[in-house]
């Protein structure tokens, strides 16, 4: 086992696939994000609602975190221990944990879509009394914490390599808990790291989770109502027809009446479920991908070591929603069709 904020006993093979996964996966999840984007400009009504407002946006930040997550391994430092690949200089390494703490608002904007299936579920808002009274706050908040601590991690001086690029991370790596060495900046660093990211997203997770134990216990509760409606409608549906013998036009008409509001609810409730499908595989492609991160970074900020498969599995996924997003979208087509 070996850490990546130490003076990294990982083979040559092992770095060379740390370094290509990343690689791998953001180009996917550009591919993904790239499809998205085109679906959404391509059919420019959907731009009409919020829920794909939002999306777009996330799918926008996710194009350009794709990106350098293509070029993972260059920007770092030339002669970065455990590093495979790297051949950048100070600037470069400034450069990427600029954009990858900017990356933060894919998780912002994940947020924004739950709270709109939220809304839009739990509380039958319509898309404009959503965007009226939401809309330009959640923009606000999304763009300006993730920008304003890039530019003032920047200017505090805080991006060297960590286990995921270069990020928020002292130099030498762990140098604050090191005996015989001394930091060279950012012996505060993960401090930042917490305040910056970990804490907001850390809130953001309990969020999306309230909004979905909602969404759930709302759709629980629709489609109890629509199974019942289909059974007193069925009841008197059948009441009704033995009733023909007396007065066939009044009992066709109840009948159909009757059948009709059936089959709104039955309809409604489809919708419900449907877009509580839709809700759950974003959150679903938010989870599988920031987890690993999560884990490990909170093992490294503690003082422990990550062997190298959970580095692996980390710098393969996080990269990856562009691309789970488009197959939740590609799912939740063929749910609905």
């Amino acid at each position: 086992m070996s850490s990546p904020q130490d003076e990294s006993d990982f083979t040559l093979a092992q770095q060379v696939v740390i370094s290509i996964v990343p690689a791998i996966s953001g180009f996917l999840s550009l591919l993904g994000s790239s499809c998205i984007i085109w679906m959404i400009l391509t059919e420019p009504r959907k731009l009409k609602s919020v829920k794909y407002r939002f999306l777009f946006c996330l799918c926008i930040s996710d194009v350009i975190n794709s990106g350098w997550f293509i070029m993972f391994a260059p920007p770092i430092p030339k002669g970065t221990p455990g590093v495979w690949g790297a051949v950048g200089n100070y600037s470069s390494c400034n450069a990427q944990g600029f954009f990858f703490q900017f990356g933060i608002i894919g998780s912002f904007y994940n947020g924004a879509l739950s709270l709109y299936f939220l809304k839009s579920l739990c509380s039958s808002m319509k898309d404009k009394e959503i965007a009226d009274r939401y809309e330009k706050w959640v923009h606000l908040l999304c763009v300006v914490w993730p920008l304003g601590t890039s530019v003032a991690a920047w200017f505090q001086d805080l991006y060297s390599y960590s286990g995921l690029g270069c990020w928020i991370a002292p130099e030498p790596l762990r140098c604050h808990r090191r005996d015989n060495v001394d930091c060279i900046r950012g012996e505060n660093a993960y401090i930042f790291a917490w305040v910056y990211t970990g804490i907001p997203l850390v809130l953001l997770c309990i969020f999306i989770l309230y909004a979905m134990s909602m969404i759930y216990y709302k759709v629980k509760e629709i489609s109890k109502k629509a199974d019942r409606w289909t059974i007193n409608v069925g009841a008197s549906i059948i009441s009704t027809s033995s009733n023909l013998g007396d007065n066939p036009t009044d009992a066709s008409g109840s009948i159909h009446a009757e059948a009709t509001g059936r089959n709104s609810m039955s309809r409604h409730a489809k919708r419900t479920r449907d877009a509580a499908w839709q809700a759950f595989l974003y959150v679903a492609a938010y989870a599988v991908t920031h987890m690993w991160a999560f884990i490990v970074n909170t093992i490294e900020l503690g003082g422990g070591t990550t062997p190298s498969y959970l580095v692996i599995i980390q710098n393969f996924f996080w990269p990856l929603q562009g691309f789970c997003n488009v197959v939740s979208d590609v799912c939740v087509f063929h749910r609905t069709f």
